[in-house]
């Protein structure tokens, strides 16, 4: 069986992504305790359960009844599980589905029967069945595999996002239900604190990637509209004999000396920023100072991201595997060993080990991990309900009506209130029943509700809470500050170069805000282009015209006609270049606008269309998720990515042709 566990566990490859993460349902005594009942908590219905209707449906079967796992122990479960899997996917390559139904339908039965709140293992296999149906063009197959696998965990993101692709192949389908679907599975990257992190993970990589884009596309339009007045200036200030074009070798140097210092593609655009400063209008040089800034601090973000990089595989990771994952064995020994043998006062670790212990039926060792919890936070609620729960289920039970007592004292919890409710009842003790209820209701009047409707013994009807995800953010900052600055520098390293990255936030926001200042000031002899031929022109003339305009055009001086008739046919052909210019550069949406002259409009708008391809390249070749399956996004996302961007790009392009 070992061998089967192996097998599986590696064919099913890259694995799942986060589960609902409720608590699981108690699993019977392991065979060593006296049977006791045990205690199954109230719930809502999760709400990535609420899936779009399809025609597709499991078909009806006659179910028959699971065999009891031998020993009632979560291993045998396991065990079990695993050969249910190996024999639906068997009755599935043989063509025989109505046995492989039935082998469906004892799974779901054991989701109960191992007190498994998620089952990666049986859904990332179940997706991966789905994937191999897809590459084989059966998309029926595909989707009741997936039904399944989110039936199992509901907030799979990977099920949910394969299950687009697999509804937009589907002729039952079609691109309507595969959008609904992309919805519900976006909406599941909210829900969970593993899909939290690679959303957070994600998001931090489109920004970055979303600022190197648009600062590279600013900077170019701001260099190519420049460089002739910036080569000019430097001209002038040379001995007669050298023309422009020894100003143009002189920029290229300028230009290259970053790349020469290797400061990298971020230090080359801030110093880039900086000298188009000078000559550029006021609104060129806010959004210019805004993203100098932005890419100086573009460090400070990793750094502030290096928590989430450095989660998969750290002690996080397996206290968040112990809070999500049904079989965690390796976390388990491992955060044993942390706090036994090691003798960390890790509240985290004692409550998930306790919980964990309860699901088991391992009564005595929960209780010794809840009373370790305790020691740690003296007043937490949930440990006093939990250990009250479990010293209910030891025959202890004015211990237990204590332990309800203390956690109700809070006056935060519902849970407490109606535990204490259950034990006046079965002393029938109605009144001071009632008054624990209604304290309930007044703190969650659903949950009261679900009480009020439950059946079954007083242990069946007590109520356990579940771990606070809420915890699992704060630990976060417990990182190592040489790690985390080590990681900081290596990814830095690839788009700054050598250039140290604490120092840079300091010298490039300083170095942007002192070139801002500078080109600020009234007076000065730096050039500008004209706005007739576009030749570097003095700045103190009439609308900043170069010489030669000003003397054809305003100057009351005779000219000759030809000269004049050539000057219009020169200004005339470089108007029609620049508006061309404009509106091909409208196929980057936002581009046409900074290259016409509105930096603010321009630049939000070519933000919104850079991230959206930051975005899909992030997803298409970043893997974030730890358990994430390597599966294509699908047509219907790439559709969806390529109607946003056209339409950014229809409005840029009837903004610049609005002006003419």
């Amino acid at each position: 069986m070992t061998f089967v566990v192996a097998l599986l566990a590696t064919w099913s490859a890259t694995s799942w992504a986060q589960g609902e993460g409720e608590e699981p349902a108690a699993a019977p005594p392991d065979a060593g305790h006296a049977p006791v009942p045990t205690a199954r908590p109230t719930r809502t219905a999760s709400p990535g359960a609420d899936l779009p209707k399809v025609k597709l449906q499991i078909p009806p079967v006659a179910i028959p009844q699971a065999p009891p796992l031998p020993g009632a122990s979560a291993q045998v479960g396991q065990e079990e599980l695993l050969d249910r899997l190996e024999a639906r996917w068997s009755y599935l390559r043989k063509g025989d589905t109505a046995s492989a139904d039935i082998e469906l339908g004892h799974i779901f039965e054991l989701k109960d029967s191992v007190g498994a709140a998620n089952l990666p293992l049986a859904s990332s296999t179940l997706v991966h069945h789905a994937a191999m149906a897809l590459e084989k063009k059966d998309s029926k197959r595909a989707l009741l595999d997936l039904d399944a696998a989110l039936r199992l965990s509901p907030d799979l993101t990977q099920a949910l996002w394969l299950r687009a692709k697999a509804l937009y192949e589907s002729p039952d389908g079609g691109l309507f239900a595969a959008l609904q679907a992309g919805v519900t599975a976006s909406i599941s990257a909210l829900r969970g604190f593993r899909n939290q992190i690679a959303l957070a993970t994600e998001v931090v990589g489109v920004l970055l990637l979303t600022l190197l884009g648009v600062a590279l596309v600013f900077t170019a339009i701001q260099a190519f509209r420049y460089a002739r007045c910036v080569a000019y200036d430097i001209a002038q200030r040379l001995p007669e004999w050298a023309g422009i074009g020894v100003g143009y070798v002189i920029l290229a140097q300028i230009a290259v000396l970053p790349l020469a210092l290797n400061v990298g593609l971020v230090g080359m655009l801030i110093a880039w920023l900086a000298i188009a400063m000078f000559y550029q209008s006021m609104r060129e040089r806010l959004v210019g100072l805004a993203l100098s800034i932005g890419l100086a601090l573009s460090p400070v973000i990793l750094w502030a991201a290096g928590p989430l990089i450095q989660f998969h595989g750290s002690y996080l990771d397996r206290l968040t595997t112990l809070a999500t994952e049904a079989f965690a064995p390796e976390a388990e020994i491992e955060l044993d060993r942390v706090v036994t043998k090691e003798k960390r006062r890790d509240f985290d670790a004692a409550f998930l080990l306790g919980l964990r212990a309860r699901q088991r039926g391992d009564l005595p060792a929960a209780e010794k991990w809840y009373r370790a919890a305790l020691e740690v936070r003296q007043d937490d609620v949930a440990a006093h309900n939990n250990l009250g729960t479990v010293l209910y289920l030891l025959r202890r039970t004015d211990l237990a009506l204590a332990q309800f007592n203390k956690a109700a004292n809070s006056r935060t919890a519902a849970e407490p209130y109606l535990n204490v409710a259950t034990l006046h009842l079965e002393r029938s003790r109605f009144d001071d029943a009632k008054t624990a209820i209604d304290a309930a209701s007044r703190i969650n009047a659903t949950l009261a509700a679900h009480y009020n409707e439950a059946e079954g013994s007083t242990a069946q009807r007590l109520v356990d809470m579940s771990f606070p995800e809420g915890n699992l953010w704060g630990r976060l900052s417990e990182v190592d500050s040489g790690d985390r600055e080590r990681i900081t520098a290596e990814l830095f390293s690839v788009i700054g170069g050598r250039a140290p990255w604490n120092v840079l936030p300091i010298a490039g926001a300083a170095l942007s805000l002192i070139a801002f200042a500078l080109a600020r000031r009234k007076k000065t002899t730096l050039s500008t282009p004209c706005p007739k031929c576009g030749q570097p022109a003095p700045r103190r003339t009439v609308e900043s015209l170069c010489d030669q305009c000003h003397s054809i055009f305003l100057k009351a001086v005779a000219v000759e006609p030809s000269m004049r008739l050539e000057k219009e046919d020169a200004i005339r052909r470089y108007q029609s270049r620049q508006r061309w210019l404009e509106r091909g550069l409208s196929l980057i949406a936002g581009a046409g606008h900074v290259f016409g002259g509105r930096p603010l409009e321009g630049t939000l708008v070519l933000t919104m269309f850079l991230g959206l391809f930051a975005h899909s390249l992030f997803r298409a070749r970043v893997n974030v998720h730890a358990w994430s399956l390597s599966i294509e996004l699908g047509q219907a996302y790439f559709i969806g990515i390529g109607l946003a961007a056209f339409l950014l790009i229809a409005y840029s392009l009837k903004r610049t042709l609005d002006r003419g």
